[in-house]
C-alpha cells in the first residue's frame, strides 16, 4: 500500500483569525480602623471641679464642668469615644477588561 500524492489546486492564501476575549474582576475590600479609648474635654472660661468643688481629671468620677466668669463668652468640647473600631471603609469595584487579537497568516506554494 501506499499513499497518493496530492497536488493542491491553489497556489497562494491567507487566512484571518480574530480571537476576543472578556475579563471581568470583580474586588471587595472591608477596611477597619481600630484607635484606643480617648477621653478629652477642651474649653474657654471652663473648669473641671468634682462634687466638693476641688479641681479634678475629666476622667474622675462626678466631675463637673463650670464655667469660670459667667459675664465672658464661654465654649467647652468634650469628646469621648471607646476603644475598638473607630472607622470603617467598603470598597466595591468591578474592572472589565476586553482583548481582541487579529492573526493573518499568509501562505504560498
Amino acid at each position: 500500500m501506499y499513499a497518493q500524492s496530492v497536488t493542491p489546486n491553489f497556489t497562494t492564501g491567507s487566512m484571518t483569525q480574530t480571537v476576543t476575549a472578556t475579563q471581568t474582576v470583580t474586588e471587595t475590600v472591608a477596611i477597619e480602623r481600630f484607635g484606643g479609648a480617648v477621653k478629652t474635654w477642651n474649653g474657654d472660661n471652663i473648669k473641671a471641679l468634682d462634687t466638693s468643688g476641688a479641681a479634678v481629671d475629666i476622667t474622675a468620677t462626678g466631675t463637673q464642668f463650670h464655667i469660670v466668669d459667667t459675664s465672658l463668652p464661654w465654649q467647652l468640647e468634650i469628646v469621648t469615644r471607646a476603644a475598638g473600631v473607630v472607622e470603617t471603609e467598603d470598597v466595591s469595584r468591578t474592572i472589565e477588561t476586553d482583548t481582541v487579537t487579529n492573526t493573518l497568516s499568509v501562505f504560498s506554494q
